[in-house]
């Protein structure tokens, strides 16, 4: 099964290339054009890479817009970890066979060079939480484009809004059983490499179809998961863009799986009357 990976890459990922990924929204009454570009949650650091089109195109805004507002305080911050955690005295030792967890554990120090103390930690994640902090470890030095755009925002003293609250997007994640996510983490063991590259290459050839395509093919693609994880939170992310747009030339970044597709925000946006215009 792909599941985990295709789960976080396809509302992560995006690429160094545009044609697909930076889109210029007009019409429908706004006085000034606005951007929406799909980024990407983890990405090697050698790979990082800000083109001046997309460099220009944001400094030409006024606003920011990610997913989540990433400027939360600490006392917020931790109060999420109560969505991410297993409940008080679990571990994934709980979730799993007795030879699953060997096979886990000894993945992660033997093979991976997690140190024992990391891995003690994050052993007391709900396995989604796990799951990508495998992939982040694999990765290494890594850069993320909303982290990079939210930065340069405030160096721009412009104002950054978030689409929804941090609380929304895990208990979003948490629709999953911690059983059915714990199945799908030891499926996707080892392959999560594999698949990330695949659906990174998706997207180094600009193939933002194919990458929907991928989605779709998914086992996770099930109508619960596609209509809660994505259909559901483009369509609550409509009226807050109407709301950002009307008032100031904005910038919109969130994961590139939300854009494509008859519920995607690109084809949701052009519903509500705007033109929504891929730039190359």
């Amino acid at each position: 099964m792909k599941s985990f990976v295709l789960l976080l890459t396809s509302c992560f990922i995006s690429s160094t290339l545009f044609g697909q990924l930076l889109w210029k929204i007009s019409g429908n009454g706004i006085k000034e054009e606005s951007y929406l570009y799909g980024t990407i949650h983890a990405v090697p650091k050698d790979k990082f890479v800000v083109y001046p089109t997309l460099s220009s195109t944001f400094e030409s805004c006024k606003a920011l817009a990610l997913e989540i507002d990433l400027n939360i305080s600490l006392k917020e911050q931790i109060g999420m970890l109560e969505y991410m955690v297993l409940p008080k005295g679990k571990s994934l030792k709980d979730y799993l066979t007795p030879n699953q967890y060997v096979q886990f554990r000894s993945y992660c120090i033997d093979s991976l060079r997690m140190k024992k103390s990391k891995f003690n930690k994050f052993n007391k994640l709900k396995p989604f939480f796990s799951s990508s902090i495998l992939l982040q470890h694999q990765l290494g030095k890594i850069e993320g484009f909303d982290q990079y755009f939210n930065e340069e925002a405030k160096k721009r003293k412009i104002p950054s809004y978030g689409l929804e609250t941090m609380e929304y997007q895990l208990k979003t994640v948490n629709t999953i059983s911690i059983e059915e996510q714990a199945k799908m983490l030891m499926e996707s063991l080892g392959t999560e490499m594999t698949e990330y590259y695949k659906m990174l290459d998706l997207y180094l050839a600009d193939d933002l179809n194919g990458l929907s395509e991928a989605m779709n093919n998914s086992e996770m693609s099930t109508d619960s998961f596609t209509e809660n994880f994505l259909n559901q939170r483009n369509k609550n992310w409509i009226p807050e863009i109407e709301k950002l747009i009307t008032k100031e030339k904005t910038f919109i970044a969130v994961g590139a799986g939300h854009l494509p597709g008859e519920f995607g925000v690109i084809e949701l946006l052009r519903n509500k009357g705007y033109s929504v215009e891929s730039v190359k």
